[in-house]
C-alpha cells in the first residue's frame, strides 16, 4: 500500500481516539459544573432555610410581645370593673387566651421548621442529582473510550489486512 493509505488509517485512527478524549474531557467538565451548580443551590437554600428561621424567631418574639400586652390589658379592664382576677371566671378567660395565644405560636414555629426543612431537602436533592448525573457522565465517557478504541483498532486491523503498513518493494 502507498503512503498515502498508511497516512489515511493512521490520520483516522488518531482522530478517532481524540474523539473519544474529547468527549471523556466534555462529560467531566458537565459533570463538574452539575455538582458546582447543585452546591451552590444548596448553600443558597441553606441561607434561605437559615433566614426563614430568623424571621420566624422574630416574628414569633415579637409576637409574645404583643401577646403580653394584650394579656395585660384584659387584666387592667377585668380590674377596672371590679372583677378579682386571681381566680374563678376571668382567671380562666385568661388562661383561654393565653393558650389559644401559644397555640398560634406553636403553629407559626412549626410552619417555618416544615418550611425551612423544605428548603434544605431541596438542596440535598439537588446534590444526589449531581452525583446521579455524573454517575451517568462517567458511564457515557467509558463507552466513548471503548468505541474509540474499539474503532481505531477496527481501523488498525482493516489497515494492516489490507497491507498499509507493509513495506512495497521498491518504494
Amino acid at each position: 500500500m502507498s503512503w498515502g493509505a498508511t497516512a489515511f488509517y493512521t490520520i483516522a485512527a488518531v482522530t478517532t481516539v481524540a474523539s473519544a478524549a474529547t468527549t471523556i474531557i466534555s462529560n467531566e467538565k458537565a459533570a463538574d459544573a452539575a455538582e458546582d451548580a447543585a452546591l451552590a443551590n444548596k448553600q443558597r437554600a441553606d441561607a434561605e432555610a437559615r433566614n426563614r428561621e430568623l424571621e420566624a424567631a422574630e416574628a414569633i418574639k415579637r409576637q409574645r410581645e404583643r401577646d403580653k400586652r394584650e394579656k395585660a390589658a384584659i387584666r387592667a379592664r377585668l380590674s377596672q370593673s371590679g372583677t378579682l382576677t386571681t381566680s374563678g371566671t376571668p382567671l380562666l378567660i385568661l388562661g383561654e387566651v393565653a393558650a389559644n395565644q401559644e397555640l398560634a405560636i406553636q403553629d407559626a414555629v412549626r410552619s417555618a421548621n416544615m418550611q425551612a426543612s423544605s428548603l434544605r431537602a431541596e438542596g440535598t436533592m439537588g446534590l444526589w442529582e449531581a452525583d446521579t448525573t455524573r454517575a451517568a457522565l462517567t458511564n457515557k465517557s467509558i463507552a466513548a473510550g471503548i468505541e474509540g478504541l474499539s474503532t481505531a483498532a477496527s481501523g488498525y486491523s482493516s489497515a494492516s489486512y489490507n497491507g498499509a503498513f507493509t513495506k512495497v518493494k521498491g518504494a
